[in-house]
């Protein structure tokens, strides 16, 4: 968790701002969803999945609808309009919004519609949104398959493990450079 937060803020500060707080916003919300009555449960994911939405559509495609959009209703707009905006406007898109803003919904809605609804441990969430090697490979998860993985994990230090993994590692290295580097020339 440490390190895929770190590879966050490492991206971009103002990105790892943002995606901080709407874990802790969404982790809030969820709990807060799991002890509320149906249409409440209901009424507090559809609030929660809108805002993630606008968070991602604010990142994603301001610039897109300023520029474009309403550039092409009024017949263009002012080339300093980002300093007149009323709200700061980024030139850069936050790594990983699309992915973790889905993946936040995702959680949302399997939340809601989980027969237990049993609270959730924070480090167990932020483990579940913010798990990099997953955010590079993808799918969207859904929580009755992750998190149970995650929130079972026992870390146990075992020379058979660590043999293991330098086989793991030896291996993955093996095919990168060598056969990763050299056949890829030959195929452009």
């Amino acid at each position: 968790m440490v390190v895929s937060l770190l590879l966050f803020s490492n991206a971009s500060f103002s990105s790892f701002v943002v995606f901080s707080f709407t874990i802790v916003f969404n982790y809030l919300m969820v709990s807060w969803m799991l002890t509320q009555s149906s249409w409440r449960a209901k009424a507090i994911a559809a609030g929660v999945i809108v805002i993630d939405i606008a968070i991602l559509a604010y990142f994603k495609y301001l610039t897109f609808f300023v520029e474009d959009v309403y550039g092409l209703l009024v017949g263009g707009v002012a080339p300093n309009w980002r300093q007149e905006f009323p709200i700061p406007v980024f030139s850069r898109i936050p790594p990983g919004v699309s992915f973790y803003t889905f993946q936040m919904v995702s959680f949302v809605v399997d939340s809601l519609q989980a027969r237990k609804k049993k609270p959730i441990n924070f480090i167990d969430y932020v483990n579940f949104i913010a798990f990099f090697p997953q955010i590079v490979a993808g799918p969207i998860e859904r929580r009755i398959s992750l998190l149970p993985q995650i929130e079972g994990f026992q870390f146990k230090f075992k020379l058979e493990n660590l043999d293991l993994g330098c086989r793991w590692l030896t291996l993955g290295l093996f095919m990168k450079f060598v056969l990763g580097d050299n056949l890829f020339p030959s195929l452009m």
